[in-house]
């Protein structure tokens, strides 16, 4: 408003003299002469007032550069928060379709049924005739379980399985002796694995899943 009211003033004043100021006269020769007259001097006041019009001017000019600044801010600001916006559709989305792919491909837990059948078909297979001695629980090892390298185990094995078919089940501490055997067995079984062929070394090992299985059956 302050400014406003200053240019009209320099306005009015300015309006003022040109109409009543005169030129000075100018009676020689001479270049940039008019009409025999000489051109007039700007006075203090009107160089003043001159000089407000160009604050007044220039305030206007900053003004409008800060507007366009600062809507051009805001416009930048407004398209970084629509980016934003997508990033987290687009996350959301891409989120919810594999949440969705999941749940359409997600087979159902297996009933108890299956269950016992999938158990059933992991075990190993039990200990058959041409094994183990039905009637008197002798077994009959694999040629390399026969070997000195075996034979602390064979000895606590051989007459708890005698117990076994004689009993038909085990204590808890013999069932516990026989598994211990069959896991050292099974550890010689592996260190030995380069020294022995591999049909001989899978044969004994199956021989002594078989018989860890018939005991822990007969203990269950």
């Amino acid at each position: 408003m302050k400014l406003l009211t200053t240019a009209i003033v320099f306005l009015t004043v300015l309006a003022v003299s040109d109409a009543y100021g005169q030129p000075w006269p100018y009676y020689g020769g001479g270049g940039g002469v008019y009409g025999g007259y000489a051109p007039r001097s700007a006075t203090a006041g009107e160089s003043y007032l001159r000089g407000s019009a160009d604050l007044v001017r220039s305030a206007g000019e900053k003004n409008l550069l800060d507007s366009q600044a600062a809507q051009g801010f805001e416009e930048a600001r407004s398209m970084e928060l629509d980016n934003r916006v997508k990033y987290a559709d687009t996350y959301f989305e891409r989120r919810r379709i594999n949440e969705k792919y999941k749940e359409e491909t997600r087979k159902p837990p297996p009933t108890q049924e299956q269950i016992y059948r999938m158990a059933k078909q992991a075990a190993p297979d039990r200990l058959t005739p041409s094994q183990v001695d039905p009637v008197s629980g002798q077994l009959k090892w694999p040629p390399l379980l026969t070997t000195d390298q075996f034979q602390k185990e064979r000895e606590i094995i051989d007459p708890l399985m005698t117990k076994l078919t004689r009993d038909g089940h085990l204590d808890y501490q013999d069932s516990i002796d026989v598994r211990k055997a069959c896991d050292r067995m099974k550890k010689q079984l592996v260190a030995i694995i380069r020294d022995v062929p591999p049909q001989d070394q899978m044969h004994a090992n199956s021989f002594v899943n078989q018989l860890e299985y018939e005991v822990r059956r007969s203990s269950s």
